[in-house]
C-alpha cells in the first residue's frame, strides 16, 4: 500500500507554533490510523511504516522552525525528504537497514546544518543606512554555450539606495529577505532559479569609503574588501530617454572595462547598477564597450526599509584584487563550460541534494544540485565573461 504522506508534508504551512502542534498530532495520527489499517503481514511493511513515521516526525520538527521566516527553503529540503520514499523502500525490500539509515541522516543532517548557519547569520544582521528607493535592472550578459553557440544569459539585481550607503543584490532575494515578500509565490519561484547566477551582494560605503562584497567560488564563500570604486567619468552632452527619465551619457572605465552609462539627476542619488557609481545623478543604463555586458533599467520602487548587512559565518575574508584573480582563473577556464564542476575536489558534494521547486520531478538535469540555501552547484555552464577583468 502507499501512505499518504507527502499530500500533508507538501501541503503544510504552519503560521504558529499552535499550528504545528495540532499538525503534528494529525500526522500522527494519520500514520497510526494507516499503520491499522494496512494489515502488516511482513517485516519490510513494518519498517517502511516506521520509516515514514520518522521522516513524518523529523519534517515536522524542523517545519516548526522553518516557520520562523525560512520556512521557504525548509519546506524544499522537506519535499525531497518524503518525495524520494520509493528510494527508501529498495533499501527495505533488500534488507539493508544500516544504509537506509544513513540515507535518512545524511539528508537529516543537511537541514540540521542549514538551520545552525541561518541561527548564525541572524546573531550578524545589523542595520546600517535606511533605504529610500529601489532600482531595478536586468543584466544582461552576451556569450556562448558549450557547443560555441551565441547565448543570452540574464539575471535581475536590485540596488537599495540610502543616505550613504547602497546594497546590490539579486532582486527576488531582495524583495523576500530585505522588504518582507518571503510569502510571494513569484519572488520564491525567480529567487530559486536565480540561484544559478550566482549573484553577488554589494554594500558601498560600507564601511566609509570602503566596498564589502558576499561572493562565492562553489564550495568556498568570501567576504571581500576593497576600496570604494573611483571612476573618471567623462561626461558628454548627448540625452537619451531611458524610462521616462531624460538621462545623460558619461564613460568611464573600471576593473578592465570601458563603459558608456546613462544618468538622470531627475533621480539625485550617484549611485547606479552594481559597482557603477560617482555620477551626478542615478545611473539607469551603463553598456560596456564590447558590448558583453547591459544593465537596463527595469522600474523604481518607491520602498522604504532599513539596509541590512548580515556577513553570515563561514566565509573567508579575501582582498577584491586576489578574489578576481582566483575567481576569474577558476570560472575563466576551457574546461568551466565543459564542466563546470571540474575543479571542485573530491567529496566536495557530500551531503548535497538533488531539489526543484515544486510539481512532478523533473530530469535529473533538470534538479538543482543544493548544497545550503545559498549554494548551488550548476550542472552545465555557459562561457564565464567577467565583469571585472582586473
Amino acid at each position: 500500500m502507499r501512505f499518504k504522506f507527502q499530500m500533508y508534508i507538501l501541503t503544510t504551512n504552519f503560521t504558529n507554533e499552535k499550528n504545528f502542534f495540532n499538525r503534528r498530532s494529525q500526522l500522527y495520527k494519520i500514520g497510526v490510523a494507516n499503520y491499522k489499517k494496512s494489515n502488516v503481514a511482513s517485516d519490510n511493511e513494518f519498517l517502511r511504516m516506521r520509516a515514514l513515521a520518522a521522516l513524518c516526525h523529523t519534517a515536522c520538527k524542523a517545519e516548526a522552525i522553518a516557520a520562523c521566516g525560512i520556512f521557504v527553503f525548509i519546506r524544499r529540503c522537506l519535499q525531497h525528504l518524503v518525495l524520494t520514499l520509493d528510494e527508501f523502500e529498495s533499501f527495505v525490500v533488500h534488507k539493508n537497514v544500516r544504509k537506509f539509515n544513513n540515507y535518512c541522516m545524511k539528508k537529516v543532517n543537511f537541514i540540521l546544518a542549514f538551520l545552525l548557519s541561518v541561527t548564525a547569520q541572524a546573531q550578524t544582521r545589523d542595520s546600517i543606512d535606511v533605504c529610500q528607493f529601489v532600482v531595478v535592472y536586468d543584466h544582461l550578459i552576451h556569450t556562448f554555450d558549450k557547443d560555441g553557440n551565441a547565448v543570452t544569459d540574464s539575471a535581475q539585481i536590485a540596488v537599495q539606495v540610502g543616505q550613504h550607503v547602497t546594497k546590490c543584490a539579486e532582486f527576488n532575494f531582495t524583495m523576500m529577505n530585505d522588504f518582507g515578500e518571503g510569502g510571494d509565490k513569484e519572488y520564491q519561484l525567480g529567487e530559486w532559479y536565480a540561484r544559478l547566477k550566482n549573484v553577488p551582494t554589494i554594500f558601498l560605503n560600507h564601511p566609509e569609503g570602503e566596498m564589502r562584497v558576499f561572493d562565492k567560488v562553489v564550495p568556498q564563500r568570501y567576504t571581500i574588501s576593497g576600496a570604494l570604486p573611483q571612476i573618471s567619468w567623462k561626461l558628454a552632452e548627448d540625452t537619451l530617454t531611458v524610462g521616462g527619465y531624460l538621462c545623460h551619457r558619461a564613460t568611464g572605465k573600471y576593473a578592465g572595462r570601458t563603459w558608456t552609462a546613462w544618468y538622470t539627476d531627475e533621480i539625485p542619488a550617484s549611485a547606479g547598477p552594481w559597482k557603477l557609481r560617482g555620477l551626478p545623478g542615478m545611473i539607469l543604463q551603463a553598456t560596456d564597450e564590447k558590448g558583453i555586458h547591459a544593465f537596463t533599467f527595469a522600474g523604481l520602487l518607491n520602498r522604504q526599509a532599513p539596509i541590512i548587512y548580515h556577513e553570515g559565518n563561514n566565509r573567508q575574508s579575501i582582498t577584491l584584487d586576489k578574489f578576481i584573480a582566483h575567481r576569474n582563473k577558476v570560472l575563466g577556464n576551457k574546461r568551466y563550460v565543459q564542466n563546470p564542476r571540474y575543479y571542485l575536489p573530491e567529496g566536495a558534494l557530500d551531503g548535497a541534494i538533488e531539489m526543484w521547486p515544486g510539481g512532478p520531478e523533473p530530469a535529473p538535469e533538470d534538479k538543482m544540485t543544493v548544497l545550503a540555501t545559498d549554494m548551488v552547484v550548476p550542472k552545465t555552464a555557459y562561457v564565464y565573461q567577467p565583469l571585472e577583468l582586473e
